[in-house]
């Protein structure tokens, strides 16, 4: 089998023979749409058209790709990159179709002239106009693209690659093309400008996760860590929490407003209760696997393994020399400071009996079982046919959250009738101890793609959703895999539309629906599917504002831009030739706000004073001098409530003449 490179000599070299260039024979046989691939059936229908009598299927196998797809890139990439170039520049450079015929056709100065002319004959025929306009000549082209700013040169190849009949000459019907861009275009941004509102929940939860991590942060300022935070700032030495007590404990610690947001982002069993466990699961495997040793060696009870009846209490180095004595190899230090529930570095037998109450999840007292998780994936293989997507929609993620909780996963073994290691399957399963599962830790391939999708729509057409309504053009909610592929291909998502399509047909019905795809949109993909932090705080709906922004400058009628020229950076978010989006800047505008916050923040801890006995420089009348040490008061009006100001707020909202200042008496 000759090597890939052998195969693209000889189809660029049948291409050359047959069109001219490869570019020419791209754009006027292989890609009339515009899509930047081509299908295996098309590409073998066209070359067998052309009169190639080769080995058609073999050169195709050599040169696709992950999605069975071939590109321009892997028959000829330096005409490809010409090809990507010059679609960007005539994006960035023309506001449509016809600004591109004006401006190549004719210079500034040659417009100008016969500007009057134009619009004379414009108002009686503009069909006569448009003809008229829409003819370059190679001579035109070449020099025109060089003046309105083209470097890249091959300005021959390009306009014999556009000219597709070589009738040597450029009409409108050799940019459509650019037409169907335009149209592209026009579609992400009505898209868009419907997604923004439909996306407060996302960000809502982005708030909470920021949120959640200043609140614990808050927790370990004031109390030393999570456990003794939990203890005394939260449960009062109870072992679950229930929501009202929550609530007044924040209010206490100043988190009134996020409270219910955060007992939300607490209770992930959704039971009504939260649990040490859920506020810091790493501290509670630690103290879980200190309890188990404590009862394996003293009877099943940890007090009986310190004597500490009455008013007798334990100093650390005692409890690390006893604890060393009977073989305990964990992090000590930690486990003293979490039982040490007042912070007076001493161990009482109150402390102990808090951790005799307590009873763990079982998969905190385990290690993790791989075996155990190998048997689980099995089942789940041999339940739905090797369809770990389908498994994790039909039996584990119900909800559509992409988050399994301990209580779902034990119900999904139960119905497989697993019997065997249930908790260590559970801890093999979740390596991070993060409290739930996701599809990532089931399916790394399936979570991947559909991560990778979701990321695509988001920044393309502003949620899943705004895509499939793209993408369903008869309004049928229903997609055929062809649909769909060719819609991934003409939007430009560079993943793997086969695998994306299987993932998602999970009832095998070769179609998708709406409900089938939306659940993507609630999923919360966390740091296992690559988001860092940095990028969980950045608002989801300021991003689309901002590209909106952009955006607007292409208008509604005919996908035609408003006003003045776009550059390439302006383009490259909302064209399908780059799916790279440049954002803005946001380094100025975030100092910008913090400033803003900091100026509040001062302002509000200023003292409060009365706003009726606040002193004010008299204001000097007609022919007198300013005397800066006569202060007037402020007397209060009848019937108008006495209300306490900022003094920087004060100074800005009283008038400096108002009639009811009077000055004070001698």
């Amino acid at each position: 089998m000759a090597a890939p490179s052998e195969a693209a000599a000889l189809l660029k070299t049948f291409l050359e023979r047959s069109w001219g260039s490869s570019l020419k024979a791209w754009i006027t046989a292989f890609d009339v749409e515009n899509v930047q691939r081509i299908h295996k059936i098309e590409f073998i229908e066209i070359m067998r058209k052309s009169g190639y009598i080769g080995n058609i299927q073999q050169i195709f196998n050599e040169l696709f790709d992950d999605s069975g797809e071939i590109s321009m890139s892997k028959i000829d990439p330096e005409q490809a990159d010409l090809w990507t170039r010059f679609r960007e520049w005539c994006l960035g450079t023309f506001r449509s179709v016809d600004e591109l015929l004006t401006r190549l056709g004719k210079s500034n100065e040659e417009r100008f002239k016969n500007r009057q002319t134009i619009k004379a004959r414009l108002a009686k025929n503009p069909q006569t106009i448009k003809a008229r306009l829409a003819a370059l000549n190679e001579a035109q082209f070449k020099k025109r693209v060089q003046e309105l700013g083209w470097e890249h040169g091959q300005e021959a190849l390009l306009f014999s690659a556009l000219d597709t009949e070589g009738s040597g000459v450029l009409r409108r019907e050799h940019f459509r093309w650019l037409e169907a861009e335009y149209r592209r275009i026009k579609r992400k941004i009505e898209a868009k400008s419907q997604a923004i509102h439909s996306l407060k929940k996302q960000q809502a939860n982005d708030a909470r996760l920021v949120t959640l991590g200043v609140f614990k942060q808050a927790l370990i300022k004031k109390h030393g860590n999570l456990v003794r935070g939990f203890r005394m700032g939260l449960a009062n030495d109870q072992l679950i929490l229930p929501k009202t007590q929550f609530l007044k404990a924040c209010a206490v610690m100043g988190f009134s407003h996020e409270a219910r947001d955060l007992y939300k982002m607490l209770d992930k069993e959704q039971c009504g209760f939260a649990s040490l466990e859920e506020l810091d699961p790493p501290t509670a495997e630690q103290l879980a696997k200190f309890k188990k040793f404590l009862e394996s060696n003293f009877g099943g009870a940890c007090r009986n393994a310190f004597n500490l009846e009455g008013d007798r209490k334990m100093a650390f180095p005692q409890f690390e020399s006893e604890v060393k004595q009977w073989g305990y190899h964990g992090n000590i230090k930690k486990i003293f400071q979490y039982l040490d529930r007042d912070g007076r570095k001493t161990l009482e037998d109150s402390d102990l009996r808090f951790l005799d109450k307590w009873t763990p999840s079982p998969y905190f007292l385990v290690e993790a079982n791989h075996v155990a998780k190998e048997e689980v994936k099995e089942l789940l293989n041999q339940k739905y046919n090797g369809h770990f997507m389908k498994a994790w929609r039909h039996l584990l993620d119900k909800d559509g959250s992409n988050r399994v909780t301990w209580s779902e996963f034990q119900s999904a073994c139960h119905k497989l009738r697993y019997t065997g290691d249930v908790a260590g399957a559970w801890r093999a399963f979740d390596a991070d101890l993060s409290g739930y599962l996701t599809l990532n830790e089931v399916d790394t391939e399936a979570s991947d793609t559909l991560c990778e999708y979701k990321g695509w729509a988001w920044e393309e057409f502003g949620t899943v959703r705004a895509a499939f309504g793209v993408f369903d053009h008869d309004n049928s909610n229903s997609l055929s895999f062809e649909e769909f592929r060719s819609n991934c291909r003409i939007y430009g998502y560079e993943g793997n539309a086969k695998k994306l399509f299987d993932a998602l047909d999970i009832n095998g019905e070769k179609t998708l629906s709406m409900s089938e795809i939306a659940f993507l949109d609630d999923w919360d993909m966390g740091q296992s599917q690559g988001r860092s932090k940095d990028d969980k705080r950045k608002s989801h709906i300021r991003q689309m504002n901002e590209s909106l922004k952009r955006q607007q400058q292409i208008s509604h009628s005919a996908g035609r831009p408003t006003r003045g020229p776009m550059d390439l950076a302006q383009l490259k978010s909302i064209s399908t030739i780059k799916e790279n989006v440049v954002s803005e800047n946001e380094t100025d505008r975030s100092q910008k706000v913090t400033r803003v916050k900091q100026g509040l923040q001062l302002r509000a801890d200023l003292p409060l004073i009365p706003f009726y006995r606040w002193p004010m420089r008299r204001i000097p009348g007609p022919g007198e001098e300013e005397d800066p040490h006569r202060p007037y008061h402020c007397e209060q009006r009848k019937g108008r409530e006495r209300k306490h100001w900022v003094q920087e707020a004060a100074q800005d909202f009283l008038p400096k003449k108002s009639p009811w200042l009077k000055p004070l008496e001698d």
